[in-house]
This record gives structure tokens, sequence and C-alpha cells, in this order.
């Protein structure tokens, strides 16, 4: 399956020349708030549990409001120790809302390549129903999860505890308004340590974000959107992606790959 990352010049340049990805701190997202959207759908779930066959029923309730007041703590920014970081895809191609968004060139992935790199990708979920559903089969299964580990521990919370709730709170990133469903967005999670973080300047503040090493036969190609000189773009696109091709191929990369540049068939307006 094909993935679009839609974004500016400076960033596909980036990409080609060192096939990294940067994945961003939600805080820090265009979208952030959308986060808060799925914990709320995961915080309902939590006090809707009715303890199953699959808890430790000593510790049910205890485990449930571990996760609930944890979850709480991600209602506001500034609190949380255990950032998430992501990045969005499409599987939309030559959309005109993600041109109008984020900018006028699009680079091409191939979803398997970045799944074999272990890395994560989940879909967002749009519709009130899939949200419910889902949020409500995550919050039985993290609370039945925690409950057992914390009878094992004597009621403590310990790492696998702590991981199941960020997952959770990974799950809730994916959790996104129906209004935005043609966009059919994927997202490329990730949870680095602390030494792997770095921070950019954008707009007065620091933004911290990681990188992620792809293989350069994950990217399978680069669209020009609906920009003025459109033509001249591609011509410079082009000879750029020329070059990395050859310094891939000096470096004992693979002969075969090649990055096609094409062009969106959305008109430029002024």
């Amino acid at each position: 399956m094909k993935l679009y990352h839609y974004t500016d010049v400076s960033a596909v340049h980036s990409i080609l020349s060192t096939r990294k990805l940067w994945l961003t701190d939600l805080r820090f997202m265009n979208d952030s708030q959308e986060l808060l959207h799925g914990i709320d759908f995961l915080q309902s779930a939590l006090k809707q549990q009715p303890y199953g066959l699959f808890y430790n029923k000593h510790y049910a309730e205890q485990a449930v409001e571990y996760l609930a007041s944890s979850l709480s703590k991600y209602e506001d920014a500034a609190r949380f120790d255990d950032p998430v970081f992501a990045m969005s895809f499409s599987e939309k191609d030559d959309l005109l809302s993600q041109w109008r968004g984020y900018g006028g060139y699009s680079v091409c992935f191939n979803r398997e390549y970045l799944e074999d790199c272990g890395l994560k990708l989940s879909s967002c979920l749009y519709t009130r129903s899939s949200k419910l559903n889902r949020a409500l089969v995550a919050a039985s299964d993290a609370g039945a999860r925690v409950s057992s580990w914390m009878g094992r521990d004597h009621g403590c919370i310990g790492l696998e505890s702590i991981d199941q709730l960020i997952s959770l709170v990974e799950f809730a990133a994916t959790f996104k308004d129906a209004g935005f469903e043609e966009e059919r967005e994927v997202r490329m999670i990730a949870r680095p340590n602390s030494n792997e973080i770095k921070y950019r300047p954008r707009n007065g503040i620091l933004v911290p974000y990681v990188e992620i090493d792809i293989p350069a036969e994950a990217i399978e190609g680069v669209c020009i959107g609906p920009v003025r000189e459109q033509g001249l773009a591609s011509v410079s696109m082009e000879m750029f992606i020329s070059s990395v091709e050859s310094i891939n191929r000096s470096n004992g990369g693979n002969i075969g790959w090649c990055v096609p540049v094409g062009r969106s068939n959305t008109p430029y307006r002024s």
C-alpha cells in the first residue's frame, strides 16, 4: 500500500538526502488537540468497565483508577513525562485539502517497507461508532492486564502497567474528528528514549522531534503540488533526485532504486 506525506520542499530535500523521517512530539503538532479527543473516549470507556472475566477482582477498581487518573494528566500538556511522537501520512494521493494545509509537495512511501523496519503505523478512526467500540475494547483489555499485573506484584504499579498506559495514549492519538475523514490519515507513532530526542526552532519555541532511519526503497516517488512554476519545480526536483540516486548507487545501495517525479492534476490558484 502507498502512503503520502504532504509537506514542503525543505522536508522533501531532507527525507531524500538523509533517508530519515522526523516524528514530532504530539503536543507540538498542528492538531495536538486531537489527542485530548481520543483520551475523552478512553476515559468514558473506563467508566463503563464491568470488570470482566480476565480482571483480577481484587485489583480491578485500582487498575481502572490508575489508568483513568494517569490519562487525566495528558489533558494538561505540560504535565506528562512520557511524550509520544508521531508523523502523519494519507492514503489519498493528490488531495486538495492536504495541499492547502501542508505544502506544495508530497512524498510517496511503501507502507510494507516502513512496517518491515519495525515502525508502528496506525490508521485513524473517524466515525463515532468505531471510536466507541474500539475505545471499549482497548479500555477493557488495558484494565484486565493492569489488574492482573497488580495482583502478581502485590498491588504495585510496574513497568508493564506504565507501558500499557502509554499504549493507550498512542491509541488515543489515532482518534480524529469526522470532518477530516477524507484525509484517510495513517499515523506513525514512536516512543523514543530521552537521549534520542532532538529540538528544532519553530515560531519562537523549540519543538521536540526524533529521527527515524528508513531504507531508500521505502521512498517510491515525489509529487509536485499545485504550486506556482510547477514545471520548473519539477525540473529541479528531477535533477536533485538523479544526484541522490547516483550517490546511493556509489555507496553500494540498490542500483534499481528510482524515485519518479509526478505533478498534481489540481490547477494552481493564486
